[in-house]
């Protein structure tokens, strides 16, 4: 008999497992996701997996207001990286 793995769910374990780690590089201030050589615009990318758990019923982020914080603030550090025009 096989075992059906559920793949949705096995991604946002993975994801929900990798936010801790990623609130040390969070800067509040700014809305960047810093590495030890600094920032990259490229940085921002995990405010996509930030939003999609916090959507998701089902995981510990679900609803959860920091996460939602830095999802949000991820996004502005975009915008206010972008040209005026």
């Amino acid at each position: 008999m096989s075992r059906v793995i559920d793949l949705r769910d096995t991604y946002l374990a993975l994801l929900a497992r990798d936010v801790d780690r990623n609130k040390t590089r969070f800067d509040p201030d700014t809305g960047r996701f810093m590495t030890d050589t600094g920032w990259a615009v490229t940085n921002q990318d995990i405010v996509y997996p930030l939003a999609l758990l916090f959507t998701t019923p089902g995981n510990r982020w679900y609803r959860d207001e920091s996460l939602y914080a830095m999802a949000t603030r991820g996004g502005d550090a975009w915008r206010d990286f972008q040209n005026p025009d």
